[in-house]
């Protein structure tokens, strides 16, 4: 999934985009260069089409001085017949001249249609190398561009491949990773340290390697409806922090007293937020493990906890995935870093985070429940364990101390799902909080003293008064939402 800071402090715009296409054309010419590759399915499959697209590219951008009677090509090349990658040398030197981001940009590009072109190519591991030697060029040739070469070619390497494609990739590979922080803190629950977890959090997005690669905003209500509103930033990541239980999560109504959002429910709201971007979920919940699976179709990505959740372990977990992710780390990477890191404190033991992977549509049939006790790495395709030395399913969650695992039944996939309609329930009497790193009694009222949310150095764009749920015909009864 996408991660932070690939593009470091390159930001990709529109006006850069041609930079794009004429690497993409360079990349054809070198294809079209070697009369034993398979011929391409297209116009480009004719060098003159394509040499005159690399001289318009020369012409428009001022890159050779105009000569009577000899095309931009010509003016380059100077009838030498240059290899395609000395010219491409030659010409990368130029705009280099010019603007080193589109420099950049260009040997993107470049690399890009190699790698679309490698699968026709009997020298497929050849393209491939060319590609990521011209990638690693970008940072290694220039002292103000730093970017991830690695995750940058992985994104251009995987379909689909095309050159629409290729430039949207670039493009959300220069935009930040936006966390979206939902502090779900009942007044009439154990409370929890929630504004600790977001200042940990936030702590690691500052200390992180490439400033400015994770911007995080804040739910400050902890209601569902902040999640749904049109206000709230397109996210790549939700991150919750609150009480889980086996039956489900809660969230505030709009007294900031506790109510249970199903599980099914929240499912379908964030796979709204799936086309705009979202691709995972951090539930630190208790319990949230069991319900891994479904919010990981939901989302792409989910991070559960197995069992019981204390505050000291939920703000450990988040301060180490998070200083991760902003040292350039995949989501993958950061999880397993992170379990790691807590795995190594005598007094985190019991924390049990699980990763979940959405499963696809071919894999849905041989699909095990959400939450298996100990199921082989044949059984689980779908799932990275961080329980077993073979790689099983692991999930984080923070819930709250208390009540024994039990067995989950098979949850089924959103697609199955009914419309949304949030289905909020009072909260189970046998739900457990997670306080303290101790086994609490089921949850008891406590001071509903609020508090307001005070984050000097988060932009929270998000406000309470202005994130009521925005479905007209829907009301609240209680701790209820009714039609």
């Amino acid at each position: 999934m996408a991660q932070a800071g690939i593009l470091g402090n390159l930001k990709y715009e529109s006006r850069n985009g041609w930079a794009v296409e004429f690497g993409q054309a360079l990349g054809d010419w070198l294809y079209l260069s070697d009369p034993t590759n398979a011929p391409l399915p297209s116009i480009f499959n004719n060098r003159v089409f394509t040499r005159e697209a690399i001289s318009k590219h020369l012409d428009m951008h001022h890159l050779v001085e105009f000569t009577p009677g000899r095309d931009s090509f010509d003016a380059i090349d100077k009838g030498r017949r240059l290899p395609a990658l000395h010219l491409l040398d030659k010409i990368v030197e130029r705009v280099q001249q010019q603007d080193e981001a589109n420099r950049a940009f260009l040997l993107m590009g470049f690399a890009a249609r190699l790698f679309e072109h490698a699968g026709r190519s009997a020298d497929v591991d050849g393209y491939g190398k060319e590609a990521k030697r011209y990638i690693e060029k970008i940072s290694r040739d220039s002292a103000a561009i730093h970017i991830n070469s690695k995750a940058v070619c992985r994104i251009l390497a995987e379909p689909p491949l095309d050159g629409s494609s290729a430039r949207n990739k670039i493009k959300r590979a220069s935009q930040p990773l936006v966390v979206i922080f939902i502090a779900a803190d009942p007044t009439d629950a154990v409370r929890l340290d929630t504004l600790g977890e977001l200042a940990d959090l936030t702590g690691a997005v500052r200390a992180a390697i490439l400033p400015g690669s994770i911007k995080v905003a804040v739910c400050p209500g902890g209601k569902i409806s902040e999640l749904r509103s049109s206000d709230v930033e397109k996210p790549t990541v939700v991150h919750y922090s609150g009480h889980g239980t086996k039956q489900g999560f809660w969230f505030c109504n709009d007294r900031a007293e506790a109510t249970e959002v199903d599980p099914a429910a929240l499912a379908r709201l964030l796979a709204n937020h799936r086309p705009k971007g979202l691709r995972a979920v951090v539930m630190n919940a208790c319990y949230s493990a069991q319900q891994g699976q479904l919010l990981a179709d939901a989302t792409g990505h989910a991070v559960a906890m197995q069992g019981q959740l204390s505050d000291s372990g939920a703000i450990a977990f988040t301060k180490q995935f998070y200083s991760s992710m902003g040292a350039g780390d995949t989501f993958e990477e950061a999880f397993d870093n992170a379990a790691d890191a807590v795995g190594l404190d005598p007094q985190l033991t019991a924390l049990n985070p699980v990763l979940f992977k959405r499963v696809e549509a071919e894999q849905a049939a041989a699909r095990l429940p959400a939450t298996p006790t100990s199921p082989s790495v044949s059984q689980t395709p779908s799932i990275i364990s961080r329980a077993q030395a073979d790689l099983q399913p692991s999930s984080t969650s923070q819930e709250h101390p208390a009540a024994s695992s039990v067995a989950s039944p098979s949850t089924p996939s959103v697609s199955e799902l009914p419309s949304m309609i949030a289905d909020f329930q009072e909260p189970s009497p046998e739900a457990t909080s997670r306080v303290n790193g101790q086994s609490s009694t089921p949850l008891t009222t406590s001071p509903t003293t609020s508090y307001g949310w005070q984050t000097p150095s988060i932009d929270t764009n998000i406000h309470p008064a202005g994130l009521e749920p925005s479905s007209k015909d829907l009301s609240w009864a209680g701790n209820k939402l009714q039609a």
